[in-house]
């Protein structure tokens, strides 16, 4: 029959709900092999999971859990999510805590990580939380203190057998992303379930109505998170009372800043430990406490006591501020540790074995037999447990030879183990990691102690290096006396490149670039016509103070023109006046004639003062735009362009060949031509030729004049660019490195080369022929000039 599964599955035919039942069955029955196990996980993930067949595993995980049923006074509620994606720090686990502390019956379902540095039963077995209790004490606990820990590998048989499987395998599958936190032992109908994938938030919201569920708060942050995410926006299906809800969030809504990753990033269990009792006694605010804030405000306005997230994030800061959580944390801990204690008390002590005379060397022998047979079952045993085991295991003794170890031990060192026996890690280890784990075990040994260190290993033919907890802790024998060092090394990576991986990604990146490119496009166009008005402002800013000072200079001509001329108008009005009235002698058209004379002198004064301040404007702006302009030989200033790169040419291996005048004059700005003839060699050097174009590097350089034009050329017989290589080179916004592109870019360039040289520049670019800058320029840049026109027969212009 199994045979019979997995040959569908490979056709990409869904399973029956029957025969998903089968195989949960044979697992739990320990009937099908680790080889079959993982053909069957690898059929699954191939041919991709349906809703009916997420339901009907569900379903079957549930019936093989081992149930509890607390009594309490509402539902209950679970914050337990799929884990993967973005690694945060444990937020539903500190979540979970401020629910409690608000009067929510909360049964904490989880397990350790398997793709993060620290998962749920990591961080609170680090806070000194015993979690590996029986069934029966965490229901008391729920009923007493309204909070309890689940451990998964306690309550689910089947998923115990399934997890090493995937974890040798280093694939992600159903059972990991979502199957465990649909199956709570409590069966907690209220649950706020992250997941870290898009997809997955569509399976399970389709899966959820099928499922016994209440309320239901699922989530997704939209850039990989299995939180309502404080690193950006979140997605949200509300499930009440049968209604559902869709919309989506982000902190800024309810007053809170959004975050990066690393602000809110996961530790190792000893750091996430501290942290979270450095939450809860409020000594830690900012991101870590408003994602703990936000996430608790889902959870409780599902749970009815808050209306809406922005109330639930001011019952959860004053539940943390008052120290009611920090209080929950404490309770658990006690009590997992009265449970403890207590089951150590009431355990029966072993009976003593009846002690009876041997009559006959065959009873001792066959006595000494019985005992042998036993070890070697145990040791049989612990042998097939730490084979299963998806970690690295040896044994040293105290001078640091190796003892025992594990196959994936004699994979990661390359050697059998008979081979390594009486080796020492330097003998086959790099340097550097042999030397910190000898360091490490010799640690343990002097202080007794377990000793955790991190490294980056690499197994024997492999090209992917994954991070690792060592734990190496002293080796005791039955006597009590230290023998050696007992070394374990758990991968806390799961750096495994598979397809589907790969996928999300590359989705996620695509999603990035899209969000971001919006968000630049106007920005981006901003920029362009700054640089374009650059040119210009280059030119007024010199002309301010002289324009304030030609201001200031014709207040008193202009003035004195327009007073001469209102005492005209007066003067006219009067003469007209007594001209009419018959009134005007001789002797007054006089003194009228004599003094108005004298006004249209000073009138006339005036407006001469005006005519040179205007004229003395003309002639400062023109020098003052000038400064920058002059003549200069143009070969000359390649051939020093050309001496400034000549260093990069050597060290490229590019022959070059330089073609000019011995002399061509110019009268220009020989700073702006200097600019773009720089840059333009500097790309030239840097992508016309890469690694593997070794051979017959040239670069062909020509200067020209054509009547009044100066052309001048630069070619090389490179790989050529497209048009979105030159984009990608020559624009400046692409990158701030300026040994990646010309750092002024080429559409400066161009503006510079008609603004201010009033040429043109030309580029071209074809595969296997290269690239071909031509610059085209007037010898006389147009505007102002800094020498009169008479003077070019001199300059041999």
């Amino acid at each position: 029959m199994f045979r019979h599964i997995l040959a569908q599955l490979t056709t990409r035919q869904d399973l029956s709900a029957e025969q998903i039942q089968a195989v949960i069955q044979a697992v739990a029955d320990d009937q099908l092999s680790d080889a079959q196990l993982a053909g069957f996980l690898l059929a699954l993930l191939n041919k991709g999971v349906s809703v009916a067949e997420t339901i009907a595993i569900v379903t079957a995980m549930r019936r093989q859990a081992i149930r509890i049923n607390p009594r309490v006074a509402e539902p209950l509620l679970d914050t337990c999510g799929t884990g993967g994606g973005l690694s945060t720090f444990n937020i539903s686990t500190a979540s979970a805590f401020v629910c409690a502390a608000a009067g929510i019956p909360v049964a904490k379902h989880g397990s350790r990580s398997l793709s993060s540095h620290c998962g749920s039963a990591d961080v609170l077995e680090a806070l000194g939380v015993a979690i590996d209790l029986p069934p029966e004490a965490v229901c008391r606990q729920i009923e007493q203190i309204g909070l309890g820990f689940l451990h998964a590998p306690n309550f689910h048989p089947v998923m115990r057998r399934l997890l090493p499987v995937e974890a040798s395998l280093g694939i992600k599958t159903i059972f990991y992303t979502l199957i465990g936190p649909l199956i709570n032992p409590a069966g907690a109908s209220r649950h706020v379930l992250g997941v870290y994938r898009a997809d997955l938030l569509e399976l399970t919201r389709e899966v959820l109505p099928a499922l016994e569920y209440q309320d239901v708060l699922l989530v997704h942050g939209i850039d990989g998170i299995d939180e309502i995410a404080l690193t950006g926006q979140s997605r949200i299906y509300q499930f009440a009372q049968g209604q559902l809800q869709h919309y989506q969030i982000s902190p800024e809504q309810f007053g809170l800043t959004c975050c990066t990753l690393d602000e809110i990033r996961s530790d190792v269990p000893l750091v996430s430990a501290e942290l979270m009792r450095q939450l809860f006694a409020g000594n830690i605010k900012g991101a870590r406490r408003d994602a703990v804030l936000l996430n608790s405000a889902g959870a409780l306005m599902l749970c009815g006591r808050a209306a809406d997230f922005t109330e639930g994030i001011k019952l959860a800061a004053s539940l943390l501020d008052e120290g009611k959580a920090q209080a929950k944390l404490q309770q658990l801990i006690e009590s997992s540790q009265d449970f403890t204690r207590a089951v150590h008390q009431h355990r029966p002590a072993p009976a003593a074995p009846a002690i009876t005379p041997m009559e006959a060397p065959s009873d001792l022998n066959a006595a000494f037999q019985a005992l042998q047979r036993s070890e070697q079952n145990k040791r049989a045993r612990l042998k097939t447990l730490i084979e299963t085991l998806p970690d690295l295991i040896w044994l040293t003794d105290l001078q640091g030879h190796l003892l025992n170890c594990n196959s994936r031990f004699e994979r990661f060192a390359g050697l059998p183990e008979l081979q390594l026996k009486d080796l020492t890690l330097p003998d086959f280890l790099p340097a550097d990691l042999a030397s910190q784990l000898t360091q490490s075990a010799q640690t343990a040994l002097q202080q007794q102690r377990a000793v955790l260190t991190q490294q980056w290993i690499c197994y024997q033919g492999d090209t992917e290096q994954q991070f690792v907890d060592v734990i190496q802790t002293p080796f005791v024998n039955q006597d009590g006396s230290i023998e050696g060092v007992m070394a374990i090394a758990r991968d806390v990576t799961a750096f495994k490149r598979t397809e589907q991986e790969l996928l999300r990604h590359r989705d996620q990146l695509e999603f990035m670039v899209e969000a971001r490119t919006a968000q630049l496009t106007d920005v981006i166009a901003q920029l362009r016509q700054a640089q374009l008005q650059l040119v210009e402002a280059e030119k007024l800013s010199a002309l301010g103070a002289i324009v304030a000072g030609l201001s200031h200079e014709l207040n008193t001509p202009l003035g004195n023109i327009l007073t001469v001329g209102s005492a005209l108008d007066t003067e006219l009005q009067r003469l007209h006046s007594e001209l009419e009235q018959g009134r005007l002698s001789k002797s007054g058209l006089q003194d009228f004639i004599s003094h108005n004379r004298e006004m249209l002198a000073l009138q006339l004064k005036a407006a001469h003062r005006c005519a040179s301040l205007i004229s003395d404007f003309k002639q400062l702006s023109a020098d003052k735009i000038a400064e920058r302009r002059g003549h200069f030989d143009a070969s000359k200033l390649l051939k020093n362009c050309v001496a400034a790169q000549q260093s990069a040419f050597v060290a490229a291996d590019i022959q070059l060949r330089l073609e000019c005048p011995d002399s061509v004059i110019c009268d220009s700005y020989p700073e702006t031509l200097t600019k773009i003839i720089g840059h333009l060699l500097q790309n030239v050097v840097i992508h016309a030729f890469p690694a593997a174009f070794q051979d017959n590097r040239q670069l062909e350089i020509t200067v020209e004049r054509s009547g009044d034009q100066l052309l001048l050329s630069c070619r090389d017989n490179g790989i050529g660019l497209s048009p979105t290589s030159l984009t990608r080179v020559f624009h400046p916004f692409f990158t701030l490195d300026m040994t990646k592109g010309a750092g002024i870019g080429l559409p400066l360039c161009k503006r510079l080369a008609l603004s201010v040289l009033g040429g043109d520049l030309e580029v071209s670019a074809s595969a296997g022929a290269g690239c071909c800058f031509v610059l085209t320029m007037p010898l006389v840049a147009p505007g102002y000039r800094s020498v009169p026109a008479d003077s070019t027969q001199s300059t041999g212009l």
